[in-house]
């Protein structure tokens, strides 16, 4: 028989192996990975080279990326791959969203090889497949550049005089042409801003000639938005997860619905080093709306949203602290700025 080729996506070390093992008895190959990021750059791997996979099977909680999540970026490059989805927390799930994305198949664990080549065969009955022709992953081609796909942009952060009126000083700056974001914060910083302009040069023209002129305006730290350099493969990789998840305008599908839930900036220092590691993590966080690499004080601005401050502060404390090679971090709450509210 033709062996067939399974991408079996599971942080549960144990898990691979057990399954990876009974599998390739059962005589499919088995190729483990432990994360949503690493299964996206097999996948490219394997297309650059023309390799077929025949099954994907994906536990939904990874630490990376949802694997719901992960289910629609696969689908949106390769829709003829099946994809099986798997949990060990049914409960935590909602099984309508689950039957709304049309997966290929559902399982709830423990569970077997055999359950899984149940799974398989099923699939295959009703797709009517057969395996004299192998499931070919399409090569990828006509990427754009990532750098094309990132704005000229940058990060205003402002210290006001204590005697200030602080509210007009916000308005003026919020309305300011060329201006995308601003918030009221406490902290370090009394209002962070969001500017785009044509190139950078017009940016830092605007910092210095306009912003800095503000009444009251004591202080800046000036950010530019550039774009981190990832080998090929991974660059690619991020390239899809934007197209798939937020094809239209990343910017604007992932909204910031600030009227419902509470939101902080927050701002690392990290270590060039491991940046191919933490920026996709948090890039993909289901707290995190923006997440964006920068030039100047601090190297990657996060915009995360939770329905309380306490989970905000859970995010930060149990994962984005626990990443090897975050250096330091501030948050800034969002404490008005709220569009609409004038």
């Amino acid at each position: 028989m033709l062996d067939k080729r399974v991408l079996l996506v599971d942080d549960e070390a144990s898990l691979r192996r057990t399954l990876g093992l009974n599998l390739m008895q059962c005589g499919y190959e088995t190729e483990p990975c432990p994360s949503g990021i690493e299964a996206l750059k097999k996948i490219n791997l394997y297309a650059k080279n023309n390799i077929p996979i025949d099954y994907i099977v994906c536990d939904i909680k990874l630490p990376d990326i949802d694997g719901m999540k992960l289910f629609r970026v696969i689908k949106y490059r390769h829709p003829d791959i099946p994809v099986i989805l798997i949990t060990g927390y049914p409960d935590k799930y909602d099984s309508e969203e689950i039957k709304e994305l049309h997966v290929d198949g559902y399982l709830e664990k423990p569970l077997s090889a055999d359950d899984l080549i149940k799974k398989f065969e099923t699939y295959d009955m009703e797709h009517n497949r057969t395996w004299t022709d192998a499931n070919k992953i399409p090569a990828e081609t006509g990427m754009m550049d990532l750098a094309i796909t990132k704005s000229m942009s940058a990060y205003i952060m402002i210290k006001m005089d204590d005697n200030t009126d602080m509210f007009n000083a916000y308005k003026e700056l919020y309305f300011m042409d060329h201006t995308l974001y601003c918030d009221m914060t406490t902290g370090d910083y009394d209002i962070i801003m969001l500017i785009q302009a044509d190139d950078l040069k017009k940016c830092r023209e605007l910092c210095e000639n306009k912003i800095h002129k503000i009444p009251g305006v004591s202080n800046i730290d000036y950010l530019e938005i550039s774009h981190p350099v990832f080998d090929d493969n991974l660059s690619n990789v991020m390239i899809t997860v934007e197209e798939a998840l937020f094809k239209d305008n990343s910017k604007i599908l992932k909204k910031r619905l600030l009227q419902k839930n509470l939101s902080s900036y927050v701002l690392l220092q990290v270590e060039k080093e491991k940046l191919e590691t933490i920026f996709p993590s948090l890039y993909l966080d289901d707290n995190v709306v923006y997440c964006d690499y920068t030039y100047g004080k601090y190297n990657m601005i996060l915009l995360m949203q939770g329905s309380n401050f306490g989970e905000i502060e859970n995010v930060i404390n149990e994962k984005i602290m626990a990443l090897d090679g975050v250096l330091q971090i501030k948050k800034f709450p969002i404490i008005s700025g709220f569009e609409g509210n004038f």
